[in-house]
């Protein structure tokens, strides 16, 4: 025992050291777990569009080039760093447009402005991963 009363080594007091040690009940877990399943739930409603599809395809083919061409472990992080930038600005998307729709199926020149600064975005984000992927894949091809 050492000057505070508790004692050391393989008998240690834990009640000494006042430790919260935190728990969990069933309904914690379950929500969790019920948040991930719709998380994977979305991801499959993704594969239903078009553009993400075509997004997808051209993933793998970057994925298929990489391969093919050895690319070190510094030009793989930006390529799937833009890729998961690329594919959740879609998601993102493609979330705005199914939600103006629900607001309203006729044309509304403000729903309109929406959608297209929303595709704009991902625009803007496929132009940058196009421009990753040049400077990367560029001494591999010339």
């Amino acid at each position: 025992m050492n000057e505070r009363g508790t004692n050391l080594g393989t008998n240690l007091n834990f009640a000494a050291l006042n430790l919260q040690i935190p728990t969990f009940d069933n309904s914690y877990m379950k929500g969790f777990f019920n948040s991930f399943s719709f998380a994977v739930k979305g991801i499959r409603l993704l594969f239903g569009g078009r553009n993400f599809r075509i997004q997808l395809i051209l993933f793998m083919s970057v994925v298929g080039a990489g391969m093919y061409f050895n690319i070190s472990n510094q030009e793989w992080l930006p390529i799937l760093l833009m890729s998961a930038l690329v594919l959740g600005a879609e998601s993102l998307n493609t979330s705005i447009e199914l939600l103006c729709d629900l607001y309203s199926t006729a044309h509304n020149p403000k729903i309109e402005r929406i959608k297209d600064i929303a595709a704009g975005g991902v625009l803007i984000i496929c132009m940058f991963a196009l421009i990753v992927g040049i400077l990367i894949f560029y001494k591999y091809l010339f």
